[in-house]
């Protein structure tokens, strides 16, 4: 248990810098309407223009931040000024996504489906023009609905990332400016850089996200639950919308009675610890919550007969 402590404390700091950024990265964005008037002094619009698709983009590979405007919303006059000078962002977004090894990117949402992204990608060859960037989960989570209080804010269910690094969860905080909410600021987290970090490759350890849905595991934990091995998402096609874990990977509804049923004691009863059998091998879980994800660390080991 003393290890499964150590483990959760490490995620936990982790959690807490990323929080930390976001509220920066926020803060930053907020500000750059304040001196929207300055910057543009020295933008390069000739920087910027159409795809034969009809997004609007930053055409210049210089690694800054990369722009996507998806023409869900009419490009017009207006949406190319805020495209413009939210540039005084770049440093925050660099800032941001090199301050801490857990975050993969970093990035801004407008309402009008403008993204600005950290590390720069070909991002019209990787989105679907006209995509509609508010009906992902990584903008309405902190939207006034869902994030009335308008804090830092996770989504916490692991989901396929629209930029194509796979399985995400995300920390994100919404952009006021006079009261209305213009915009979605976010730091990425995959799942292979949370594993790196805090799963064991052989090992038995694993994270369980919402509703029993596991999140990172090593292999041997995997076999003594009788689960399937992890895959990383293959992009067929753009993401066009929320795509989480299915069922398979879901240890409330896993293949074996016992499993299933070890798990409700720990995700709905709220044990620390609890027994199963797979075949001839019978194994205790001892379980550790990590509360600001809603998550909680696993580790597995054989019982003694």
């Amino acid at each position: 248990m003393a290890r499964l402590a150590r483990v959760t404390a490490q995620i936990e700091a982790d959690i807490t810098a990323v929080e930390q950024l976001t509220a920066e990265l926020a803060q930053a964005t907020v500000d750059s309407y304040g001196k929207a008037d300055a910057t543009l002094k020295s933008v390069r619009p000739e920087h910027y223009g159409f795809a034969s698709n009809g997004v609007y983009y930053r055409k210049v590979q210089d690694g800054a931040p990369a722009v996507f405007v998806s023409g869900y919303v009419p490009i017009d006059a207006d949406l190319k000024r805020v495209t413009w000078f939210t540039e005084s962002i770049n440093p925050a977004l660099t800032k941001v996504t090199r301050a801490n090894p857990a975050v993969v990117q970093s990035y801004y949402n407008e309402r009008r489906s403008l993204n600005r992204i950290y590390p720069p990608f070909d991002t019209v060859a990787q989105y679907e023009p006209k995509m509609n960037i508010p009906k992902f989960n990584f903008y309405y989570l902190a939207d006034a609905k869902h994030n009335p209080g308008r804090k830092v804010v996770w989504v916490n269910a692991p989901y396929v990332d629209p930029a194509g690094r796979g399985w995400m969860v995300s920390c994100i905080a919404p952009v006021y400016v006079k009261d209305r909410m213009e915009g979605v600021v976010g730091l990425d987290v995959t799942v292979q850089r949370l594993t790196e970090r805090h799963i064991p490759p052989d090992g038995a350890s694993l994270l369980v996200g919402p509703g029993g849905v596991i999140v990172s595991a090593g292999e041997k934990a995997l076999r003594m639950l009788n689960m399937p091995l992890l895959a990383e998402h293959r992009y067929a096609e753009s993401v066009k919308s929320d795509q989480y874990q299915s069922d398979d990977y879901n240890l409330l509804k896993a293949r074996t009675a016992s499993v299933r049923s070890a798990a409700e004691q720990i995700l709905r009863k709220g044990s620390r610890r609890a027994s199963f059998v797979v075949g001839d091998t019978q194994a205790v879980i001892l379980a550790q919550p990590l509360p600001s994800l809603g998550w909680s660390a696993w580790s597995i080991a054989a019982e003694q007969p």
